[in-house]
């Protein structure tokens, strides 16, 4: 048997007659159009002998009784051995078989199955006829052709268009085959309506199911064929457009999942969501038409089935879908007040138009008001960088929430967006006094509920940035490594701030000279780069800007004016000062590279002249570097006045930047200079102490220590090595560089220095020919071991190693003992020794 079970429209009959006009038949076809038959009685076998005889079947002779069934087959049997008799196999076609009988399927059963395969029964129906369709599952005598197997492809699509003379764009006619999912009466339809328009393109993105001929076909042809109780529930339950068990009852009572499995049967443009069980989903176009049906004749009732919807998905914590309906429905405090309870603020916070909740509050009217309705605008605005209207909305919202403690999750939101809002304003202390708040009410308010992993991330992302402003370094990445984990432990909608972390931690690290590091995690950044970003502090800028800095450092300087070029056309927040700052180092350096000062000055004057201001530790490192052009460009004394005042005008020891040009430029005064690498500096980085060990170097030539000052400039190099830290050497004084190009052996040594790397095959045949005293390495490390190698050899704590590489401490502690076992040792350092013997680590 074959089945051809679908909706109206969907070319049931046209696809069976193409395959019997195309001759693939097996014998001959009786073709019986059931079509407006009254199928009582005798009626049907009347027409199978009729259409029987005249495929050449030997039928004469008998003719059916009033009454035929399977009790008293006579008939049928006769009927069995007239078919068998025939030379070839019959094909029997009953087409718009919808309203057949038990009795008929039953006596249409018995001559399928005594006919030892010489009838071929081929059934063409809206809906599934009374045969026992799960027998001939089981015994695999049965295909079905549904309208997925019906529904015409893209290709299918433009050719019939095109076959009845509509000419649209490859682009636009796909388009309408995904409107109407390959329904051939939608795209008949539609073909029709658009012969007479004049920009069929526009017109084809206009066909709806709501309107027009589709919607006249849709009514009478599905939505009215049904019965009235049928009809009731298709209506009630267009509201949504996934149907799963729970929802169903919310919306049309107690029954309606069983009741819809049966018009599903019946091919009522209603399909079952592959891959669940009791899922389905109306035809697009279909749920159009139910939808303006339902909003014609019971406006009221859509909007109750509405709110039931929303209250339903945010019982189940689908806080999208509750939203949604909730503002169908127009209950815009109830929308907003799901926003509240779940924790979702920070959702609405990322750029303007990015996700759901987004374009749903965008149709928020104007008059509206109410408590959770504030917080929202007051978000909205945020995420616009409109900060004075944030500022508004959010007062109002807090001279609504009389009583902060009946409403933690309002509270809570306040807390967030004031913040937010304070880190707008470059009021950093505020921002950390709001965090602090946020984070105390976190763990009691929000147990249980969805989106705490979502505003913890976001908490500890604001309060990471505030800290970074600050100049508390150390604090800044403890908290960007807990927003990181976090976010990576939350829902999609944490990707930005996940991706943000990752480019923050990249910019710390690149500022402290861990160029490796920094490296890795601007790319992670950047790989993890979001659909839309925080208001607060741009993943994408920061990131490029973390990995201009770091080819500036290995004075890769055609890269380096690549990603600053990429950090320049990025979005960064007014008020983030750091990347800001950051980038303006990296121009300047660029244009020194060059030999263009006068660029490199105007791009740090400009930085330092921004508003609003950089912290005050960011604009003393502007000032240093100023002062370090002053130096290059034979103005020492300016330079010595400029550290001099800034060291005066802080309270605390200077930085190590300001310590060593202030020490450069009296040495290039000609002024007495104690040891540069003894005066103690705060804040070193890798890049400060190297260039200590250089100036130093430099302090020894001028005294005509040259040996003295080739051991400090091996120093620097040996410092700088696992960083192919370049740019302090290309930068050097003219003495430092002539004293480098004496060394004879220093390229060999150090061949990273003019960019290239070490071989790696030479130098292990090298060492091959040296006797170990151990086995060097018993069996090959892990990705993730080489990982945590590679941070003991920058001397990272435990700790600091699991905050870097986001997984626990004890799993650190793991890959450890492994490493050593690995590498024959039994300490960190020895491993990390052998490590760069064998160069599985740089030396």
């Amino acid at each position: 048997m074959t089945l051809v079970s679908a909706p109206a429209g969907t070319g049931k009959t046209v696809a069976v007659a193409s395959w019997v006009a195309g001759g693939r038949a097996p014998g001959p076809v009786a073709w019986i159009s059931l079509d407006d038959v009254r199928l009582t009685g005798p009626t049907l076998w009347s027409l199978v002998v009729e259409g029987l005889r005249r495929s050449e079947v030997d039928v004469s002779g008998k003719v059916p009784a009033a009454s035929v069934t399977t009790r008293e087959p006579t008939f049928l049997s006769w009927l069995v051995t007239r078919i068998v008799a025939h030379p070839r196999p019959v094909v029997l076609v009953l087409d718009e078989a919808d309203d057949m009988s038990r009795d008929n399927a039953l006596g249409l059963d018995y001559l399928v199955r005594r006919s030892a395969g010489h009838l071929r029964l081929v059934v063409v129906t809206r809906s599934d006829p009374l045969l026992s369709l799960h027998r001939y599952r089981l015994e695999n005598a049965m295909v079905e052709v549904r309208m997925s197997d019906l529904a015409f492809t893209a290709a299918e699509g433009r050719a019939l268009l095109a076959a009845r003379g509509v000419e649209l764009s490859p682009a636009e006619a796909d388009a309408v085959v995904r409107r109407t999912e390959g329904w051939a009466a939608g795209l008949v339809l539609t073909a029709m309506s658009l012969g007479h328009r004049a920009d069929r393109d526009s017109a084809a993105a206009e066909i709806t199911g709501d309107s027009g001929t589709v919607s006249e076909y849709l009514l009478s042809e599905v939505l009215n064929a049904h019965s009235a109780a049928a009809r009731e529930l298709l209506l009630r339950t267009s509201v949504v457009d996934v149907l799963r068990p729970g929802l169903v009852e919310a919306l049309a009572g107690p029954q309606a999942l069983r009741a819809l499995t049966f018009l599903e049967r019946g091919n009522a443009f209603l399909e079952p969501v592959p891959g669940t069980r009791g899922w389905f989903r109306y035809h697009a176009l279909f749920r159009e038409l139910l939808r303006a049906q339902l909003a014609y004749e019971a406006p009221a009732t859509a909007v109750e089935l509405h709110r039931a919807a929303a209250k339903w998905f945010a019982g189940e914590g689908q806080l999208e879908e509750a939203v949604q309906h909730a503002a169908a429905a127009e209950d815009w405090e109830d929308a907003a007040g799901y926003v509240i309870d779940g924790l979702a603020i920070g959702r609405l916070l990322a750029t303007p138009g990015a996700g759901v909740l987004s374009e749903v509050f965008s149709r928020l009217p104007r008059g509206q008001t109410g408590a959770a309705v504030s917080l929202v605008r007051a978000a909205e605005a945020m995420s616009r960088g409109d900060v004075a209207t944030c500022a508004g909305h959010l007062d109002s919202a807090r001279e609504q929430i009389t009583d902060a403690g009946a409403w933690v999750a309002a509270d809570l939101s306040s807390q967030v967006l004031s913040m937010v809002l304070a880190m707008a304003l470059g009021d950093f202390e505020k921002a950390l006094e709001a965090a602090a708040r946020a984070e105390q009410m976190l763990d009691p308010a929000s147990r249980g509920l969805p989106g705490r992993q979502e505003l913890v991330a976001l908490v500890e992302f604001a309060k990471a940035l505030a800290l970074q402003q600050a100049g508390r370094l150390d604090a800044a990445l403890e908290a960007f490594a807990a927003a990181a984990s976090a976010a990576s432990q939350g829902t999609s909608y944490c990707e930005a701030i996940l991706a943000g972390s990752l480019a923050r931690l990249a910019l710390v690290a690149a500022w402290r000279g861990q160029l490796r590091k920094a490296q890795r995690l601007g790319e992670e950044a950047l790989a993890a780069r979001p659909a839309s970003d925080l208001p607060v502090g741009s993943s994408l800028g920061a990131a490029e800007v973390a990995l201009a800095w770091v080819t500036t450092q290995t004075y890769d300087l055609a890269a380096a004016r690549h990603h600053a070029q990429r950090a320049a056309e990025a979005h960064i927040a007014v008020g983030d000062a750091m990347p800001r700052v950051m980038l303006a180092v990296v121009e300047a350096r660029t244009c020194r590279g060059r030999g263009d000062l006068a660029a490199a000055r105007a791009a740090l004057a400009e930085a330092r002249g921004h508003r609003p201001p950089a912290p005050a530790w960011l604009t003393d490192e502007l000032r240093v570097e100023e002062a370090a052009l002053d130096v290059v460009s034979g103005e020492p004394a300016r330079a010595v006045a400029a550290t001099e005042i800034l060291a005066a005008a802080r309270s605390e020891p200077a930085s190590a930047g300001a310590t060593l040009v202030l020490a450069h430029a009296r040495l290039v005064s000609g002024d007495p200079v104690d040891d540069p690498i003894q005066a103690g500096p705060v804040g070193v980085t890798l890049t400060t102490r190297v260039d200590g060990w250089l100036l130093e170097a430099y302090r020894q030539l001028q005294h005509g220590h040259e040996v003295r000052a080739a051991r400090a400039l091996e120093h620097s190099l040996r410092l700088a090595a696992p960083e192919q830290l370049r740019r302090p050497f290309r930068e050097a004084p003219a003495d430092v560089r002539r004293l480098m190009r004496l060394q004879n052996d220093l390229t060999d040594r150090h061949p990273w220095l003019d960019g290239s790397r070490q071989p790696a095959v030479p130098h292990q045949r090298q060492r091959r020919a040296v006797p170990e005293p151990n086995p060097a390495i018993v069996e090959p490390l892990t990705e993730k071991e080489l990982e945590v190698l590679g941070h003991l050899g920058e001397l990272l704590t435990t700790e600091e190693i699991a905050a870097v590489m986001f997984i626990s401490v004890n799993t650190v502690r793991t890959h450890v003992r492994n490493i050593l076992r690995k590498m024959s040792a039994s300490r960190r350092n020895e491993a990390v020794r052998r490590a760069r013997e064998l160069h599985i680590l740089a030396s």
